[in-house]
């Protein structure tokens, strides 16, 4: 039985594999890394609660991605 359990895990790997491979190989076909965002389109660094609630409250009405980050 130890056999079979075996298999199954070892079937179960290379599948994963094999999966993760054909997602970053249709990435890479088209275009999900290293792409030039377009013209308009920008990062904007914050340091403040106050930097961020002016970007946040000029930009009313279109959609906003709020990303943060935390050091711990």
């Amino acid at each position: 039985m130890g056999a079979t359990t075996w298999g199954r895990k070892a079937a179960a790997l290379v599948a994963a594999i094999a999966l993760g491979a054909t997602l970053l190989f249709w990435g890479y076909k088209h275009g999900l890394f290293g792409v030039t965002p377009p013209p308009g389109i920008t990062l904007t660094d914050l340091h403040t609660v106050g930097q961020f609630q002016s970007v946040f409250d000029a930009g009313k009405g279109s959609p906003r991605l709020v990303l943060i980050m935390s050091p711990t």
